[in-house]
């Protein structure tokens, strides 16, 4: 059985590394963590804009508390809009809306 032999500088038929092929799995590591750093930097920048929104929204909640103003409110509830209170009792979006206006 004819054994291949292996180019370069090798030990019982395993291949040693060179100077030049751990220069490139140097830069090749180094290209990899660059990149991964990266994206995490554009995630974490995506992330903060999502929270920017969201603290907007809860503004407008609060400002809608403060000046007991529900058509602040309205938009930000959905539809089917469920509200559970301190008593138990449950009411949908209108009945919710309505209590607030009523509310002074």
């Amino acid at each position: 059985m004819a054994r291949t032999q292996a180019t370069g500088p090798s030990y019982k038929g395993f291949k040693i590394a060179t100077n030049r092929e751990n220069s490139m799995k140097r830069i090749w590591t180094v290209c990899l963590i660059a990149l991964l750093s990266l994206g995490s930097a554009s995630l974490l920048q995506a992330q903060t804009g999502t929270e920017k929104s969201v603290a907007a929204l809860e503004q407008q909640w609060l400002q809608s508390q403060k000046t007991n103003n529900p058509e602040l409110v309205a938009p930000l509830l959905a539809e089917k809009f469920i509200n559970t209170g301190r008593d138990g009792k449950v009411t949908d979006r209108a009945a919710a809306l309505a209590a607030a206006k009523a509310t002074k």
